[in-house]
């Protein structure tokens, strides 16, 4: 059957469904519960993956994260949930999707550190998350996020990204947990004035397991879930 002129003044160039993909994958990221979660970052990035003929590289992705043990039966909020107190983080997870995607080129980052803040934020890593850090002292110390993960109120759980303009530089994240007052219902008041970091972790794609890119804090390390939940 012969497409009327409707159908095909209707029809989006391949250009325009890219452009569209990358927005929606760019308002999904920094806010992942509001657009579905992890579920809907994967749907996204499969999307993105084939436009792009990137297939390849996705499969390959997605090896690497079930190999390396960040992708358990539950998804990548499964890896984390092994490392971090709150077992189902999407803003964690969101992290390990931003990093895929800055390196083909769809991440649209906030800032872009230099190359010169980007080594000095490596170099100082190990030393700096020798003693318990908060929200503040992140920013303090590295300058507003490339990406900010969970919202701008300061209170709640948020996961900061660094990245320069290079996909080839490994995006450094830094995961922070703010939980909820003893006695009060989830959701409540949260614990702390502003969420405590509980580790830093380097995205750096290698053939380790995936707690190895991670740098935790006194904080972190006391409240990573005992060995027998693994």
């Amino acid at each position: 059957m012969k497409p009327t002129d409707a159908t095909t003044e209707a029809t989006r160039s391949a250009a325009e469904i890219r452009a569209y993909l990358v927005g929606r994958l760019n308002a999904a990221l920094p806010r992942p519960e509001m657009f579905g979660g992890e579920i809907a970052l994967r749907t996204l990035l499969d999307h993105l993956a084939f436009v792009d003929d990137r297939e390849q590289a996705w499969g390959d992705e997605n090896q690497a994260l079930r190999a390396s043990g960040a992708f358990q039966a539950t998804g990548v909020i499964g890896g984390f949930a092994l490392l971090l107190p709150d077992h189902r983080d999407q803003k964690a997870a969101a992290s390990v999707y931003a990093e895929f995607a800055h390196r083909n080129g769809w991440l649209e980052l906030d800032r872009a550190l230099t190359p010169e803040e980007y080594q000095a934020l490596l170099g100082e890593v190990p030393a700096w998350c020798a003693e318990n850090k908060w929200f503040t002292d992140v920013v303090e110390s590295f300058g507003p996020p490339s990406l900010l993960i969970g919202g701008t109120n300061p209170q709640f759980s948020k996961t900061l990204g660094y990245a320069t303009e290079r996909p080839e530089d490994p995006m450094i994240f830094f995961h922070l947990w703010n939980g909820t007052r003893p006695g009060n219902p989830p959701g409540g008041a949260p614990m702390y004035g502003q969420p405590v970091v509980m580790a830093v972790r380097r995205a750096d794609g290698g053939d380790g397991p995936f707690s190895g890119t991670f740098t935790f804090t006194p904080e972190g390390a006391h409240r990573r879930p005992p060995a027998q939940e693994y």
